[in-house]
């Protein structure tokens, strides 16, 4: 069945949104889930099972956006790992 994992990014200054997306592969080519959050964290309800890689960006109050971070991987139904 699903469980729900949260997931969470570094705090950052100023940041008003987080957009974090997350890939079934290293190269970031296919896409497996995105949401965006007021907070440095999503949940993710999910039955997946493997080695994911996500990676996120931030927003400000006059919407000015970040790079993407670098990805950093992630292991389930175990708990996640970063590299952050």
């Amino acid at each position: 069945g699903n469980e729900t994992f949260k997931i969470v990014v570094p705090t950052i200054d100023k940041a008003v949104k987080y957009h974090l997306e997350i890939f079934s592969d290293s190269l970031g080519k296919t896409l497996t889930y995105s949401a965006d959050s007021a907070l440095p964290e999503i949940l993710w309800n999910t039955n997946r099972s493997g080695i994911y890689y996500i990676k996120y960006k931030v927003y400000d109050n006059k919407q000015r956006e970040s790079e993407f971070s670098s990805f950093s991987k992630l292991i389930f139904p175990i708990s996640p790992l970063s590299d952050w």
